[in-house]
């Protein structure tokens, strides 16, 4: 256990102060419309396989929502999401980041386009349910 803290240290500080990028990442499909999971390349399958990411700059309708407005908002926005990536030749994580609840947050871009610039054609949340 003493070394495992010891190489969780080792790689921290390994790290560059600026955060991170992950190129060419391999997509394995989006929960909602603002979380995916990715498996990230050159990285060791304990922290890099099957990561939940939350991409930075989308606020998306929940699926487990309050009303049934919500839901359906959140489940086209998940859809229309998952069209985005599964067509993309591919996808690149910029500036990922620790967020809430040990996900990581980054900006997604689908062939070198930011995910969140489209944002716009993803439905919002409802105002009250």
């Amino acid at each position: 256990m003493r070394n495992f803290f010891s190489l969780l240290i080792l790689l921290t500080l390994s790290y560059p102060a600026s955060a991170p990028s992950f190129e060419n990442v391999a997509w394995l499909g989006c929960y909602d419309g603002d979380t995916c999971k990715f498996t990230l390349p050159g990285i060791h399958p304990f922290f890099g396989e099957k990561i939940s990411v939350r991409i930075r700059g989308i606020d998306t309708p929940e699926i487990w929502g309050k009303c049934p407005t919500e839901k359906r908002k959140a489940k086209a926005a998940r859809d229309y999401l998952r069209n985005l990536l599964r067509s993309a030749n591919r996808i690149d994580l910029v500036n990922a980041e620790r967020g809430k609840y040990f996900r990581i947050v980054a900006m997604v871009r689908a062939n070198e386009v930011p995910v969140s610039s489209t944002s716009w054609k993803l439905p919002n949340r409802p105002k009250r349910c």
